[in-house]
């Protein structure tokens, strides 16, 4: 990589500093705290480049060439390496293959932790450490980090338990293509995974890995199953019916615009081969089609069985949840009754409260009103007869009739006589008399009678109104 791609410190133009920064180390005993800073500065630049491009993996010739100033490598990175190693930084690649996998876990632990710490500390009293690491290592801190991030991207790329953990090789490395950005750190990050024990990697017969990952509310990852292998089956035979599919599509396509070529040439033979390609292209497409259809709609009723077992689970759960917390909180029917009766016991207490304040208070003195109205009848039958008013509705219609025959006047004084003609008919007339006009009546000049005018009588004053007695 070319040095203007990865960022470089301040020093970097300071050719006297870089000088001692690129001799190689001296003993460490003769200044502890330069050999120290030094060592400092090139772990911080080798982290740096691996983190900004995107790396886990690299040798000692690779970051020497890396780090080149003005036509010179860096001297001491061996002994950085070394170092790196020891502080467990950096890790032999074969090392840790040999940790990632499931079985020997306990000779790798002895040879790692054991033997290799042996041989290197005789070495270095032995004076015989200067020997260069040029085997590839791996940087764990950064592997870790990667493999934590490919392993949440599967997590939000997933969408049903029993189809989306269970991927095909090139399936993983499409998706975490920026994460990974070649095949030699996917499977180190992959490894890592299988070490953390949230991956499996199966070989198929095929020749072709199947990785499994765990689900985010498992710690570790179960054995892939005959199940979720029928499954992988199934997605990879769509995958194969979705590219020939489109293949075929692309040949019918191809062979219509032959033909058309061919009837623009006038060569009409070589028209009609290029239709009876298309034609058996499209039987065969409707038969992959059909095929298709039919795989999809299996993993459809998988994911779907999958949900319903989600659902009955749910109402498992919900049932569980609820009688706990009607025995927790102590209810029953029989409590719910009882409750419900002192409830209708305390309204009809309220009810007879309500009544009785309703009723106002009694009488202080306690007399019965019963006894009042007998001493009330007493008093009547002692004394002189009460006349009461007479009501219509008391007589028969003859007993009214007797009753107004009996009917008189007290006092008929001033009272006018009662008249014994029509007012409308003259008197004269009325006994036989001339047709002349009644006294009082006016004529006109020609003899003719005025119209009659019957005066208004006089008021007669009354001076007190008649008494009517009824007779007994």
């Amino acid at each position: 990589m070319a040095e203007s791609d990865t960022q470089r410190p301040e020093c970097w133009v300071d050719d006297q500093r870089m000088d001692a920064l690129f001799s190689p180390f001296r003993e460490r005993n003769a200044n502890p705290q330069s050999w120290e800073s030094k060592m400092k500065f090139w772990s911080i630049q080798i982290t740096e480049h691996l983190r900004q491009n995107g790396q886990v993996v690299f040798d000692t010739r690779t970051v020497s060439q890396i780090f080149k100033r003005k036509g010179r490598m860096p001297s001491c990175m061996h002994t950085v390496v070394q170092e790196m190693v020891r502080q467990g930084k950096l890790q032999k690649v074969s090392d840790f293959e040999a940790s990632a996998q499931p079985e020997g876990w306990a000779s790798w632990g002895l040879n790692v932790f054991v033997k290799r710490p042996l041989l290197w500390t005789v070495g270095t009293v032995m004076g015989k450490a200067n020997h260069s690491i040029e085997e590839e290592v791996v940087y764990v801190e950064i592997l870790k980090e990667k493999a934590s991030e490919l392993l949440h991207r599967v997590w939000s790329n997933a969408r049903h338990q029993a189809t989306d953990y269970v991927l095909d090789w090139t399936t993983v490395r499409d998706m975490c293509r920026d994460i990974c950005p070649d095949d030699r750190s996917l499977s180190l990050v992959l490894l890592q995974l299988q070490k953390e024990a949230k991956v499996r990697i199966v070989e198929m017969p095929s020749q072709h890995k199947v990785v499994k990952f765990a689900r985010k509310e498992q710690r570790s990852v179960t054995p892939v199953s005959e199940i979720e292998l029928g499954v992988h089956r199934l997605k990879e035979t769509e995958s194969h019916l979705s590219s020939e599919v489109q293949k075929l599509t692309e040949g019918i396509r191809r062979c219509l615009e032959d033909a058309k070529f061919y009837i623009g040439k006038g060569l009409k033979n070589s028209a009609k081969n290029a239709l009876r390609r298309k034609k058996t292209n499209e039987k065969i497409l409707e038969r992959r089609e059909i095929a298709l259809e039919t795989v999809h709609g299996l993993l459809q009723r998988i994911q779907d069985a999958e949900s319903e077992k989600m659902i009955l689970e749910a109402y498992k759960a919900g049932v569980a949840t609820i009688k706990q917390k009607t025995a927790q909180d102590d209810l029953s029917v029989e409590r719910v009754d009882e409750i419900m009766d002192a409830v209708q016991e305390v309204f009809d207490t309220q009810s007879d409260i309500n009544e009785a304040l309703s009723q106002g208070p009694q009488d202080s003195l306690n007399v019965s009103t019963t006894e009042l109205e007998l001493e009330l009848d007493a008093l009547l039958a002692e004394g002189e007869p009460v006349v009461q008013p007479a009501r219509v509705d008391q007589f028969s219609p003859g007993q009214l009739a007797d009753a107004m025959g009996k009917l008189t006047v007290a006092d008929k004084d001033g009272l006018p006589n009662v008249p014994t003609f029509t007012p409308s008919t003259p008197p004269s007339v009325a006994k036989g008399g001339s047709s002349s006009s009644p006294q009082g009546t006016p004529t006109s000049p020609h003899g003719q009678r005025s119209p009659l005018r019957i005066s208004t009588p006089p008021k007669i004053p009354v001076e007190a109104e008649p008494e009517l007695v009824v007779l007994n």
